[in-house]
């Protein structure tokens, strides 16, 4: 396309010579100079010749200037005219040419799809326009010769009327006069045109179609007369057209073209009549096109392949008609199928019959499709290693001897609106698919949002049925989605490296999925992925089939741990000396005490003691004692419910717990550990952060360390199903826990060898229980044993009083010390300390059941119990 030259240059201005005063003044000076050196007064004569000389050839320049504007202006109204024939004849071939690719009369050829719709015409820029603008003469001022050439730029930069083109898609028409109902009658015969909004008062007039309505027209014809529009496109500025109408009969020529070109395609077509591709090919059937049999190929052309299209277009049909196709030209050892089906599951049934198949995800059980997709991670590594082992490039190296994986997903949005973690996964595989062998088919509604370009980049094969949204077509295809909202269900597009067809998808019969589920009936099914869900149950002999690390050959294997990503399951095995002291940690009813037996049973077979601290804060301060002052080897702690335990003991929280963390720190340097269940409060986070650097979490199945993919979605969880070192777990039973044996509590009598000093909070009371139980007793107070002086020591007695009269006699008291047993009786720590002066904490005691404190000559503080005083004894709190 060439375009114009510049227009004519305006004639340069011509204008006569100015008054040649120099002229004039130069001859005259001479004549006067000459006459005052001769003296003669005629050479002044000569001197009055010079002005009438100059006067002539000034008129005569004006008039030779005169002559020359009147031949430039000739000549530049002669180029004028000829510039103006050249504007006509190059805008002529301009409209010819915009013509011929717009054409504004229907022809006999099938209507195309592709390109604009011609609605009109309008004035509007030339493409002929010569390059640059008006350039004026330099010296000259703008007169009529310069708004002259002005004119004619702007003629050529403007066509007076070319064809006014509109996308494809919604038109809305706007108008109620007969030339609006002519446009809509027009539009109507377009493909990939929706005419929305007609004001129409005569359906008659429209063909017989519905007026569709949206909210978003993606074009505006406002019709005003026959000869009169504007045309609103959106995100450009209105313009003002002649519309262009089509006469009945040139209507009735595109509606004959229509019906041939849809013709050329079947509405429904067979399976069963598609013909196999070659042993040459690798295509697989999937309908038919203008050309006859269509197939696609995703092992030459893809690998990936990527569908879209609204509700109801065929989208799920063309995926079983896909699959079938695949399964029928591939045996069960050359292509797995994993069907996931985020609708419900309806898509697959049948399919999933074929020895092909793995398996059906559903978002019904969404922690199967996690399972499923993060094991596939664990099949990538593992075809890496096989072709690797086997020196191989990829699959198609004939020493790979490695099966095909085909994942279909139907409804991807809805995959990733569920489980968001797993598209790292799907960008993994879109990028190592095709040297692995493992093929992608997404489907879904809205590929232009659900389908990044790191995934979409990767999928040389795309399916278009009917997409009401542009973003959505344009992922599937440039210049399409004028083409997309027309398709009746099951047309679809394809998009591959041998060009854009349109096509009809076949369709499947129960008979064909019988026949290729036939054809291979010989066939061993395709090996599965992934291990199956851990069981609710499991047991010491289950543990023990299972495979262990190296590093945890020497711990204590309490479960079965599942690790989908590394397709095994293997022991779940506490290991104190890489772990430390560990936490079970769990709500009511989640298998925390069975937890705590299967670790108790582990150790145990093991060889290793077991020590069980009772519930009762007493006896497990006992316990603790004992550990404490003496310590065995390879000894294993367990709490249960240590938080309860801690609760009841009130006030001494503080110090059992540093207690127990004294003993757990000898149990550590003699080779033992300790274990505790606790409730899952965040209440609890104070006393497992420091105390259990290890926790084993019951009730749920989330994981509460950072992974790429979270294992398993929140979701009830069976008892005795917890998390372990970032796997999922599931406890083994085991004999109930061994019932705590505290230390066992020395009694103590007041009948002895020597005399024995009791400090009662109720001497008198005590002194009643002991007179019943001994009448021949002698009971002394404190007052009358400090005045026998040495001789109290001599014979057996019992020297009774409370703490005030002790307190009285505080030197007695220590003089008695050194030879007799002392019974404090409800005597208060603060009280002990008083009398005896005590530095360390007593042991705890029972109000109840005849506890007391026995404090013999050098020995230290123990708990004991008074049988006297067990009868009868009031129940109360613990000291």
């Amino acid at each position: 396309m060439s375009r114009l030259p510049p227009p004519p240059t305006e004639p340069s201005p011509q204008e006569g010579p100015p008054f040649p005063l120099l002229a004039v003044l130069a001859p005259l000076a001479g004549a006067v100079l000459i006459g005052a050196i001769t003296g003669s007064p005629y050479v002044l004569v000569f001197a009055a010749l010079s002005p009438v000389i100059a006067v002539a050839s000034m008129l005569d320049g004006r008039r030779t200037a005169r002559r020359r504007a009147r031949e430039g202006a000739a000549r530049f109204e002669e180029e004028c005219g000829a510039y103006t024939r050249l504007i006509e004849e190059a805008h002529r071939a301009e409209r010819a040419q915009r013509d011929a690719l717009a054409p504004a009369r229907p022809t006999e050829a099938a209507p195309l799809e592709s390109g604009s719709v011609r609605v009109g015409v309008a004035r509007a820029p030339s493409d002929r326009a010569p390059e640059g603008g008006l350039v004026h003469v330099a010296g000259s001022r703008p007169g009529a010769h310069a708004r002259q050439r002005e004119a004619l730029l702007a003629r050529a930069s403007w066509h007076p009327a070319l064809p006014v083109l509109v996308p494809r898609g919604a038109i809305a028409v706007r108008g109620g006069g007969p030339a609006a109902r002519a446009m809509a009658a027009r539009l109507r015969l377009e493909p990939g045109v929706t005419v929305l909004d007609v004001r129409d008062d005569h359906p008659a007039d429209a063909g017989g179609d519905a007026v569709a309505r949206a909210p978003r027209p993606d074009v505006e014809l406002e019709v005003h007369t026959a000869s009169t529009m504007t045309v609103r496109i959106a995100g450009q500025a209105p313009i003002p057209a002649r519309p262009e109408f089509w006469s009945a009969p040139e209507r009735e020529r595109r509606r004959r073209a229509i019906e041939a070109q849809s013709a050329r395609l079947p509405d429904h077509v067979p399976w069963s009549s598609l013909e196999p591709a070659g042993e040459s090919s690798s295509g697989i059937p999937i309908g038919c096109s203008e050309a006859g049999q269509s197939v696609i190929d995703p092992i030459g052309q893809g690998p990936h392949i990527l569908i879209g299209g609204t509700t109801g277009s065929g989208k799920s049909e063309f995926l079983r008609t896909l699959v079938l196709g695949w399964a029928h030209r591939a045996s069960p050892a050359e292509l797995s199928l994993l069907f996931v089906d985020f609708k419900g599951g309806a898509s697959f049934p049948d399919l999933a019959e074929l020895p092909h198949a793995l398996d059906v995800i559903t978002d019904l059980d969404e922690s199967t499709a996690v399972r499923a997709i993060t094991s596939l991670r664990a099949e990538i590594q593992r075809r890496e290693r096989w072709l690797r082992d086997r020196g191989a490039r990829d699959i198609r190296d004939p020493g790979a001897s490695l099966g095909r994986l085909v994942i279909i997903i139907d409804e991807y949005a809805a995959l990733l609106a569920a489980l968001p973690e797993l598209h790292a996964t799907i960008i993994d595989l879109s990028a190592r698919g095709r040297s692995l062998g493992i093929h992608l088919v997404l489907c879904t509604q809205h590929p232009g949002s659900a389908v990044r370009d790191a995934i979409a980049a990767n999928c040389a094969i795309r399916v278009s049925f009917r997409i009401a949204d542009n973003a959505d077509a344009g992922m599937l295809g440039a210049g399409l989605a004028h083409r997309l909202r027309a398709l009746p269900p099951g047309r679809a597009l394809v998009t591959d490296a041998e060009g854009t067809r349109e096509l009809q998808s076949a369709l499947i019969a129960p008979e064909d999925v019988e026949a290729v589920r036939e054809r291979w009936r010989d066939s061993p099914d395709a090996a599965r992925l992934w291990q199956p869900p851990l069981p609710t149950v499991v047991t010491p002999r289950d543990v023990t089939r299972e495979s262990v690390d190296d590093v945890a050959k020497t711990g204590w294997a309490f479960g079965v741990a599942d690790q989908p990503e590394r397709l095994r399951r293997t022991r779940a095995v506490w290991l104190p000396e890489r772990d430390g002291a560990l936490a079970i940690v769990g709500a009511p009813g989640s298998g925390r005490t069975g937890a705590l037996a299967a670790i108790a049973h582990a150790a145990h077979e093991s060889g290793s003691a077991l020590e069980t601290l009772s519930v009762d804060w007493v006896d497990a301060e006992a316990t603790l004692l004992a550990l404490r002052d003496r310590t065995p080897d390879r000894t294993l702690l367990l709490a249960d419910d240590l938080d309860e335990v801690l609760r009841r003991c009130g006030d001494e929280r503080a110090e059992l717990l540093r207690l127990w963390d004294d003993v757990a720190s000898a149990l550590r340097r003699r080779g033992g550990a300790v274990v505790a269940s606790l409730a899952s409060s965040a209440q609890q986070q104070g006393l497992t952060a420091g105390r259990f650097p290890s926790t084993l979490e019951l009730g749920t199945a989330t994981s509460s360390s950072p992974s790429r993919v979270s294992p398993v979605p929140e979701r009830r969880a069976p008892p005795g199903r917890a998390r372990w070192r970032g796997a999922e777990v599931q406890i083994m039973t085991a004999p109930p826990l061994p019932a705590p044996q505290p230390p066992p509590v020395p009694d103590v009598t007041a009948l002895g060898p020597r005399p024995c000093v009791v400090i009662a909070r109720r001497p008198r009371w005590v002194g009643e229980r002991l007179g019943r139980a001994h009448p021949a007793l002698v009971l002394q107070s404190a007052e009358e044993a400090a005045s026998l002086g040495s001789a109290v020591s001599l014979e057996p007695r019992v020297i009774l009083d409370d703490v005030e009269g002790w307190t009285t006699r505080w030197s007695a008291l220590q003089e008695l010390r050194r030879t007799c047993d002392i019974i404090l009786a409800e005597v208060g720590p603060s009280e002990l300390r008083s009398l005896i002066g005590l530095r360390e904490r007593p042991p705890s005691l029972h109000a109840h059941g005849g506890e007391v404190w026995l404090l013999q000559p050098e020995a230290p503080i123990v708990r004991a119990r008074w049988h006297e005083l067990a009868d009868e004894a009031e129940g109360g709190p613990e000291l």
